[in-house]
């Protein structure tokens, strides 16, 4: 092909890539239209940009979510304090205390992590003996896993936070225990798959012969965890996260005791 010709090509048509958006050259017309931009793009747009740390906090609706949600948080934590366990930030929230000693901007949600038996204690006390809050259970198909939520009760509006359980384990050959953990993960989304409920749903929502079937899936699983004599590690609750091929178990003395960090001018546990 002659430069001659490759230049008559690129005169009737050539597209070219800008940060957001693709912009598309036909027969002299310029057509813009809006490129899919994932989020691991845009921070690191943001990293060659600006210094992410100095990002300002979020407004409108979205900051006033993240401060409902900071209420919660700060309810949650009386009522741990009160009953002598503990949570501590996990995920984008434990990224966010460290980057912005708050909410990441863009964020809108709260990440916690728990022991087991402090969890299940949790559970029990807010069901029985709150009047505002409550814990619900959401169902979610796609992932095949379930979320535990804290959140403000009878009030419709998406306002809640995940909470999500570990369970102990041996960090001895535990590249081994990972492998094993996931290959039950991989039968659990299997057999849960089976069962026809609605795609994402809290459970209140799924008829109770099929929640039923459900949680005797989940407790299989559950139960093959939840009593290891050993204190070396913790694991994610395998029916409670969509593990996305990450590993999900920590030596103990990455994570206890826990420290403290700032997150919105308030003090919390971080992993």
């Amino acid at each position: 092909m002659t430069n001659k010709f490759k230049i008559l090509i690129k005169n009737i048509f050539s597209v070219h890539n800008e940060y957001f958006h693709k912009i598309v050259y036909l027969f002299g017309f310029k057509i813009k239209y809006k490129r899919r931009v994932s989020m691991a793009t845009l921070d690191e747009y943001l990293n060659l940009f600006l210094d992410i740390r100095l990002a300002p906090k979020a407004k409108g609706l979205l900051r006033k979510k993240q401060l409902l949600e900071l209420f919660l948080m700060n309810e949650l934590k009386k009522i741990c304090d009160d009953l002598g366990i503990k949570f501590w930030l996990r995920g984008g929230t434990a990224l966010g205390a460290v980057r912005h000693k708050g909410f990441i901007p863009w964020d809108d949600d709260v990440d916690l992590g728990m022991m087991r038996a402090d969890f299940d204690k949790l559970v029990d006390y807010v069901n029985n003996n709150t009047d505002q809050y409550e814990i619900v259970t959401f169902y979610n198909k796609g992932a095949l896993s379930k979320v535990v939520k804290f959140a403000f009760k009878n009030v419709k509006g998406g306002v809640y936070i995940d909470i999500f359980p570990f369970d102990w384990c041996s960090y001895d050959n535990h590249e081994e225990f990972w492998k094993q953990w996931l290959a039950d993960k991989h039968e659990l989304r299997k057999n849960l798959r089976q069962i026809k409920f609605i795609g994402r749903a809290y459970e209140k929502d799924i008829p109770a012969q099929v929640l039923e079937k459900i949680e005797s899936c989940n407790n299989k699983y559950k139960n093959m965890y939840i009593n290891s004599p050993h204190r070396s590690a913790i694991c994610s609750a395998i029916e409670h996260i969509n593990a996305r091929g990450r590993k999900r178990i920590f030596p103990v003395d990455m994570i206890f005791p826990l420290k403290q960090t700032e997150f919105e001018d308030e003090n919390y546990y971080i992993m």
